[in-house]
């Protein structure tokens, strides 16, 4: 038996937040994968840079609240290169999460830009 087994596990806090409703021009979007992606949780993208798994994705919902997924899964594709699919999990409404991180903010080449 270890000290490690008592310990409570760390709350998730994402490395990077993406808004979808802010990405929706050509070659800088997200959206559901087909007609039944919001059902699937499944969603793809073009951007520079590409998630990862564990980043958060906010987007609006038709109640006017705005919904947070955790990326579970995601496949890169070749080509095009800044284009890629991915299964998110449900983790909540963002008014219900007071401290949950701003959106990160990328520059013209991709860069993380300061808060």
């Amino acid at each position: 038996m270890t000290i490690w087994r008592w310990r409570k596990p760390k709350p998730w806090t994402p490395e990077r937040v993406w808004d979808m409703a802010a990405r929706q021009g050509w070659g800088n979007r997200i959206s559901w994968s087909g007609r039944d992606g919001f059902e699937r949780r499944q969603i793809d993208g073009h951007t520079t840079p590409r998630p990862r798994v564990g980043d958060e994705i906010r987007g609006p919902m038709a109640s006017g609240r705005t919904a947070r997924w955790r990326i579970t899964e995601i496949e890169y594709c070749l080509d095009p290169r800044d284009m890629w699919f991915a299964t998110v999990e449900d983790v909540g409404y963002l008014d219900e999460f007071p401290d949950a991180p701003p959106v990160t903010r990328f520059g013209v080449f991709g860069n993380e830009l300061a808060a």
